[in-house]
C-alpha cells in the first residue's frame, strides 16, 4: 500500500469592478473556474521555474488536474550496457482537486503534498496566472482550511485574554448569508470594492478572546476565508496557517490504479468529507 496526503484550501471570487474589453461577462463563478482550468497552460513559479496546468477529468461534481514540473534525474544503465550514469529529464505532478459548486462544503481544493512543492506556495503562482487572464471576470483569493479547536485551545493555554487577536478575511462571494459579520463583509467589498479585509484587536490588558465577536471571526476563518494571528500576554504566538487540514488516502502501490475512477471513488475523502 502506498499512501498520498492532500492540503484543502478554501477559493473565494471577487467579481473585477472594472472589466477589460475582454472579460468573460456573464458567467457565474463556476463556470469561469471551470472554464478556466479545462485548458493545459504554462505558468510561472519561484525562482525561473516553469510549471504546467494539465486538466484531467470531471469527477461528478468536482473535477480534477495536474500540477506539473520537469526536473532533472540521475540515474544508471543497466549492468549489461556498463552501468554508466546518466542524466535524464523526468516529469513529476502534484494532484489538484477542485469542488466548484456553491455551498457551505463547496469552493474547495485540495493540492496533493510536496511532490511538485510545497500546496500553498503552488497554489499562489496557479492563482496568480488565473488572475492575470485579461479575460478574467473574477478576482480568486484562497486560504488554508484549519481546525478551529487548535486557536481554542491556544486559548485555554494561555488565558481568555490575549495582547492581540488579528483576523485577516476573505470577503465572502455568496448570498443569502445569515450572519452578521458576513454581511458586513459583503458590505464593505459592495461599497469599495475590497478583496480582503484585515481586523486588528489588541489591548494591553488584554483582549476578551471569548467574546461574541471573536468567535465568529474563528467560525468564519475556519472555513477557509480567513487567517488567524494572535499573541498571548505572556509573547507565545499562534498562526492558524501553520496547522491547514490534510487528509490522507491509501492506494494499492501500482501506478495504473491512481486513475480516474480511484479518485471519484475517494474525491469525498480528499476533500475532507468523510
Amino acid at each position: 500500500m502506498a499512501d498520498k496526503f492532500f492540503t484543502l484550501f478554501h477559493y473565494s471570487m471577487v467579481p473585477i469592478q472594472q472589466l477589460d474589453i475582454e472579460t468573460k461577462i456573464g458567467m457565474s463563478r463556476e463556470e469561469w473556474i471551470r472554464y478556466v482550468l479545462s485548458r493545459p497552460f504554462q505558468f510561472s513559479y519561484r525562482g525561473g521555474v516553469e510549471l504546467h496546468w494539465t486538466p484531467k477529468g470531471r469527477l461528478e461534481e468536482s473535477f480534477y488536474g495536474l500540477v506539473q514540473r520537469q526536473r532533472a534525474h540521475s540515474l544508471h544503465r543497466s549492468p549489461d550496457e556498463g552501468g554508466d550514469e546518466i542524466m535524464t529529464e523526468e516529469w513529476q505532478g502534484a494532484y489538484v482537486l477542485v469542488d466548484p459548486t456553491v455551498h457551505n462544503e463547496g469552493q474547495r481544493i485540495a493540492v496533493e503534498n510536496d511532490v511538485v512543492g510545497r500546496p500553498e506556495t503552488l497554489l499562489k503562482y496557479l492563482m496568480a496566472a488565473i488572475n492575470e487572464r485579461i479575460d478574467a471576470p473574477y478576482q480568486t483569493e484562497f486560504e488554508p482550511i484549519f481546525d478551529a479547536d487548535s486557536f481554542w485551545s491556544f486559548v485555554d493555554e494561555h488565558g481568555s485574554k490575549l495582547k492581540s487577536i488579528r483576523f485577516k478575511f476573505v470577503v465572502p462571494n455568496m448570498w443569502g448569508t445569515e450572519k452578521e459579520l458576513e454581511r458586513e463583509l459583503q458590505d464593505t467589498r459592495d461599497k469599495t470594492g475590497a478583496e480582503r479585509v484585515d481586523i486588528g484587536l489588541s489591548s494591553e490588558h488584554g483582549v476578551d478572546a471569548r467574546s461574541d465577536q471573536v468567535a465568529n471571526g474563528v467560525e468564519y476563518a475556519e472555513r477557509g476565508s480567513g487567517k488567524i494571528f494572535a499573541r498571548s500576554m505572556g509573547g507565545a504566538t499562534y498562526r492558524s496557517n501553520d496547522e491547514p487540514k490534510r487528509t490522507e488516502i491509501s492506494y494499492l502501490n501500482d501506478i495504473a490504479l491512481m486513475g480516474e475512477n480511484f479518485l471519484r471513488d475517494a474525491r469525498k475523502r480528499i476533500l475532507g468529507r468523510e
